[in-house]
């Protein structure tokens, strides 16, 4: 699909600051190749990126034991984490939601800020994607949210056959 391989040269640059045992898992976003022959990954996401140029961003992190035994960090623990060896996360701060009996999750998630608004993070006007909503449990429980611009922008380009680099993979 792209003649530059992203997720090695990513790899590379952080393979040093991963402890034995934790997997990171995040998104690469911004640019792939070199000035001439760039590529958005997503298209027409810049996420603040210089032309060129990209951003590994962190999302998840597991740690698993000598028993295989998997232990999910919370947002806080993978913000902390991450700061403390130079990483980027998804978010800027972890935020927590206590949830009641009769909540709506999805209609809470909708009215948040910048739901239906352009994309706080990219330079280019593209809609905002939506938020994740992750349960904080000992087994993964996560929902993404899409803004509903989003989703029409993303029907209209795979409608067209139009498919970028993260749905490629």
């Amino acid at each position: 699909f792209y003649k530059h391989d992203v997720w090695y040269d990513t790899w590379i640059k952080i393979k040093d600051l991963i402890p034995k045992g934790m997997t990171l898992y995040g998104e690469i976003v911004g640019y792939v190749g070199e000035e001439s022959g760039t590529k958005f990954i997503q298209k027409d996401y810049d996420y603040g990126c210089e032309l060129g140029k990209n951003r590994f961003l962190v999302y998840r992190i597991t740690i698993t034991n000598e028993d295989g035994i998997v232990f999910e960090l919370n947002p806080q623990h993978v913000l902390d984490w991450c700061k403390s060896v130079g990483l980027e996360t998804v978010f800027e701060k972890a935020e927590y939601l206590t949830i009641t009996d009769g909540m709506n999750i999805f209609e809470y998630v909708k009215n948040m800020p910048h739901m239906e608004k352009d994309c706080p993070f990219c330079v280019n006007k593209v809609p905002f994607e939506g938020y994740v909503v992750r349960k904080v449990c000992l087994d993964l429980e996560a929902y993404k949210v899409k803004a509903n611009a989003f989703y029409e922008r993303e029907t209209k380009l795979l409608d067209k056959g139009e498919v970028d680099m993260e749905e490629a993979n």
